[in-house]
């Protein structure tokens, strides 16, 4: 499947983890207005209770065991890559907010990261079918240059 060889470009996404995200949001995300609420969806995202200038908890809530437990993993896994923005985002973060929160939020990458990738699949898929010809890559995908097994970011992603 086209979907599982683009998701494993990913660093720190294996094949299995490639599974559970196809198996967990599906490759169809059109349903998914923006990728802010996939992460809503996902329980990917941190919450946000403020109250006169201070601020608390900022806990995720509780959301699918697998696919937490899947993107958690794979950050876990990004974090000894060397030269990519996947583990380097984990080092910056884990310095000031620890292990378990920079997980988390590289876990949040990886998720809008292969929603562009799956979203940016769909749209070409789509094209295809109507032009009967398979088109160039998608723009979704603009922010994220693969190559040689990294991702980087090329410019802020569109949320």
């Amino acid at each position: 499947m086209e979907a599982l060889g683009r998701l494993d470009a990913i660093p720190g996404v294996a094949r299995q983890t490639a599974e559970i995200l196809v198996a967990e949001i599906g490759v169809n995300m059109s349903r998914f207005p923006s990728t802010a609420h996939l992460a809503s969806w996902a329980a990917m995202c941190p919450g946000n209770n403020e109250s006169t200038g201070k601020r608390k908890s900022g806990r995720t809530r509780r959301g699918s065991p697998w696919l937490g437990a899947a993107l958690v993993e794979a950050a876990r896994a990004a974090q000894g890559t060397k030269g990519t923005y996947l583990g380097a985002q984990y080092r910056r973060l884990k310095a000031r907010q620890g292990g378990k929160r920079a997980a988390v939020a590289v876990g949040h990458s990886i998720l809008i990261g292969a929603d562009h990738i799956l979203g940016g699949l769909q749209a070409s898929s789509i094209s295809a079918s109507i032009t009967g010809s398979k088109p160039p890559a998608a723009a979704n995908t603009a922010w994220l240059s693969v190559s040689a097994g990294s991702v980087t970011p090329s410019s802020s992603p569109q949320l």
